[in-house]
């Protein structure tokens, strides 16, 4: 069986002498394989683009009903995209220069036609449609991505005005001594500034994530002691280890010579996104461990371990994923699904890796890997 790589090709000609001539001479290739089909008229072959995705078609410029540079026409029109190489009659210059500003990609003299030329011609427009289509669809792919970014952007901006008002005037009702609430006006108040808050952090987390896939999101690099990031960190999830009941147990503040490459910031954020998941998917009464161990190449790991109920294999292949929350959005726990994308997203901009492991007989164990700083003495 031939390894050259297989085009799927139309000869669309109404002279049996000369289809018979091309077909001769495609079987001279050295570059391609074909699978040919023959039309013999110009409905035929436009027929035919409805039924297959043809790589390339040879277009002889008269045919019974229509002309070639009606048929060219007829198939800009459809956005078919494939080569089209015209065949002509001697002296006929003039018409390939017509077909070349019509859409073909190139143009052969059916008199002086041979194997090696008409394999080379196929060659060259072949190649050349396929650096135009992947030219035209990173244009479209850029094009898209640059509209969604201003949509979002745009519409963030709508949604954070109202959502930062309403949450200042929750606050300050909330904090008004002068005219105290009662304590079901607390509550309802309560509601509206957590559902405030989980929105904007919504619409805070889907920028983020916007961002870093279109590349416009920038890390500062610099170098980072663990402990500090981690002591912070420890600050912030206080409230939700004594709602839940979770033990913590810190195994990197106390560990003073831990330096890391990384975006204090972002390192910051993905670390508080691991270990908040870890507290929320927990059971009461459960443990959270923050644990290092130093790998080759001067490459830190940081897990974060937790004994609640895991993840099934199956379901950890798409747990970067965006809005994927397994379920958990019919529960009680709150989320938006696309932490984990950020995080990994914000760990490979540091060159980092993130990654998850079952533990046994039960739990999660999330980490990050993420260079070293070393060079303590310059």
């Amino acid at each position: 069986m031939s390894n050259l790589p297989m085009l799927k090709l139309a000869i669309v000609e109404d002279n049996e002498i000369d289809r018979m001539n091309c077909i001769r001479l495609l079987k001279k290739a050295s570059k391609f394989t074909y699978e040919i089909s023959e039309c013999t008229t110009g409905k035929e072959g436009l027929d035919l683009t409805t039924e297959i995705d043809l790589d390339l078609i040879l277009l002889d410029f008269k045919l019974p009903d229509i002309d070639g540079l009606e048929f060219l026409s007829k198939i800009c029109e459809m956005s078919y995209s494939c080569a089209i190489v015209m065949l002509t009659g001697h002296g006929s210059e003039e018409v390939a220069v017509k077909a070349l500003k019509s859409g073909a990609s190139d143009y052969i003299s059916k008199d002086t036609m041979t194997g090696e030329l008409l394999n080379q011609t196929i060659a060259s427009a072949v190649t050349a449609r396929q650096l135009e289509n992947e030219r035209r669809l990173r244009t479209e792919a850029e094009s898209r991505s640059q509209a969604k970014t201003n949509f979002l952007s745009r519409v963030s901006h709508e949604l954070r005005t109202p959502m930062n008002a309403i949450i200042g005037f929750s606050e300050v009702m909330e904090a008004n001594s002068k005219d105290p609430l009662s304590d079901g006006q607390r509550k309802n108040l309560s509601f509206i500034l957590k559902s405030a808050e989980h929105l904007l952090n919504l619409i805070n987390e889907i920028l983020d994530l916007n961002s870093i896939e279109a590349g416009k999101l920038k890390v500062s690099l610099s170098p980072v002691q663990l402990c500090l990031t981690v002591s912070d960190l420890i600050e912030l999830i206080q409230p939700s280890l004594k709602d839940l009941e979770i033990i913590f147990n810190d195994r990197i503040s106390q560990q003073r010579n831990l330096f890391v490459m990384a975006d204090p910031l972002r390192l910051k954020q993905v670390l508080l996104n691991l270990v908040s998941n870890a507290i929320k998917y927990n059971r009461k009464g459960g443990s959270v461990t923050l644990d290092y161990e130093l790998m080759d190449n001067d490459i830190i790991r940081i897990n974060v371990i937790d004994n609640g109920i895991g993840l099934s294999q199956d379901r950890s292949s798409t747990l970067f994923e965006p809005f994927n929350r397994f379920g958990a959005e019919y529960s009680s726990v709150e989320g938006t699904g696309i932490g984990l994308s950020i995080s990994k997203g914000l760990v490979e901009l540091m060159h980092g890796k993130i990654g998850y492991e079952n533990q046994e007989p039960e739990g999660s164990c999330f980490y990050i890997e993420i260079p070293m700083f070393t060079d303590l003495d310059s």
